[in-house]
């Protein structure tokens, strides 16, 4: 061999620092997709760290920015649901001028929120659009975090004798409230019920079932009663639109036998449904009249108005996203609350019409954050709240997704838009 042939080509190990060579290397590995699922899987592990964080907008945002392209901004920003989530959180933002209490610096912060937002639901819909198969990808990290967190979190309530009184929290990075640190273990139980729904190949269906005990698990033994309605909801959901009745009887009779049981045995100290009271009608009907005193413009963007109960309780939060826009914006928040929702509806209707690939997952996962949303959502733009951003806008975003891939399917081409 001459001394030529022993060394590979120069130009072969020069690393392509193009803009072009850039975005060919982050197409071919997926990193949008994967910077999404790790975020996503963030709920599980990671909520309210740096880490989480730099996920966000070092995997996700900024991948998704440098694989843009002229005609994807356009066809983004032309979207109808985007326009309305636009529309909605300007609007939010615009109240802050009657709000009483909101200063330069805490404005400032809001609107950094809802540009975060916003910039998530068009990241969601651009990996949804590119990515048919994001799901799987999402199992395969999702599953393993969950069943750890599952384990971990289980052994000390196992070991302090709390099976069933109390309720499991996740103790790898939340340590008080229940409710947030659930909220991550929904996707992984919908997800893992459509692949297994879907007759996918054995290592997925592995995975799924591995996921869907795990996150099953969890919720129940977490007693959030939102989170297991959202659950059932969107399972029955995927099953009615399967058709798959036998397995719905077999889902709806579970359920029956567990929440009966749940009832009668007394293993957790209190019912189910004298737990799901939570004095959520009190605070409702409190809300609906702090509503009626402001019902056009309402409070204000930021405005801490306590909410008065009969009992003489006093609640920041009504615990309804619907309530929330209205004592936030009035009717008109609530409008253009419902404007979304319209949109994001007719939208998963064109491409159930169309059979878009994913659709059935789409639905289940908008009708579960649908529940969430109604239950247990709190102020609109601030930080990155479980509740919201998988219940609210991580939907809207797969709606989005859904739609671009089902325009570029009735257009006859492939909707790969960055690569």
């Amino acid at each position: 061999m001459s001394a030529a042939g022993s060394f590979r080509s120069p130009a072969r190990n020069q690393i392509d620092c193009s803009l072009a060579g850039i975005r060919k290397l982050l197409s071919r590995f997926n990193v949008p997709t994967w910077g999404l699922v790790l975020f996503l899987v963030g709920f599980v592990a990671a909520w309210e760290t740096r880490l989480h964080r730099d996920i966000l907008y070092f995997l996700l945002f900024l991948p998704v920015i440098v694989l843009m392209t002229k005609r994807d901004w356009r066809v983004l920003l032309g979207n109808h649901l985007i326009i309305g989530v636009f529309s909605f959180l300007s609007y939010l933002l615009l109240t802050m001028l009657w709000a009483s209490s909101v200063d330069l610096s805490e404005a400032v912060e809001r609107i950094r929120h809802a540009v975060i937002t916003l910039g998530f639901v068009l990241a969601v819909a651009w990996v949804v659009a590119n990515d048919p198969i994001w799901w799987q990808r999402f199992l395969w990290v999702a599953v393993p975090a969950a069943a750890a967190i599952f384990l971990i979190s289980f052994w000390p309530y196992y070991t302090s004798g709390a099976v069933f009184s109390d309720r499991l929290v996740n103790v790898v990075f939340y340590h008080s409230n229940p409710n947030p640190a659930a909220v991550g273990f929904l996707p992984v139980f919908l997800i893992s019920c459509y692949a297994l729904s879907s007759g996918c190949k054995r290592p997925i269906v592995l995975m799924a079932f591995i996921g869907l005990s795990a996150s099953a698990a969890f919720l129940v033994l977490a007693q959030s009663r939102a989170l297991l309605l959202a659950g059932f909801i969107g399972l029955l959901a995927m099953l009615v639109v399967r058709q798959r009745w036998w397995a719905l009887v077999a889902a709806m009779l579970t359920a029956a036998l567990v929440l009966g049981f749940w009832e009668v045995s007394d293993w957790t100290g209190r019912g189910l449904i004298e737990r799901a009271d939570s004095n959520r009608l009190g605070i409702w009907e409190g809300a609906v009249r702090l509503i009626g005193q402001s019902p056009f413009l309402g409070y204000g963007f930021g405005s801490e108005v306590p909410i008065e109960t009969d009992s003489g309780r006093e609640y920041l939060s009504p615990h309804n996203i619907w309530l929330m826009a209205g004592i936030t914006g009035g009717v008109i928040g609530i409008v253009m609350l419902a404007l979304v929702y319209f949109l994001g509806l007719r939208s998963a209707g064109r491409s159930v019409g169309d059979g878009v690939s994913g659709y059935v997952l789409v639905i289940s996962l908008v009708l579960a954050g649908f529940v969430v949303i109604n239950l247990d959502s709190h102020e609109i733009i601030r930080r990155v709240n479980p509740h919201l951003w998988i219940g609210l806008w991580f939907p809207l975003g797969l709606l989005v997704g859904l739609n671009i891939r089902r325009c570029a399917h009735d257009q006859g081409r492939i909707c790969h838009t960055g690569a």
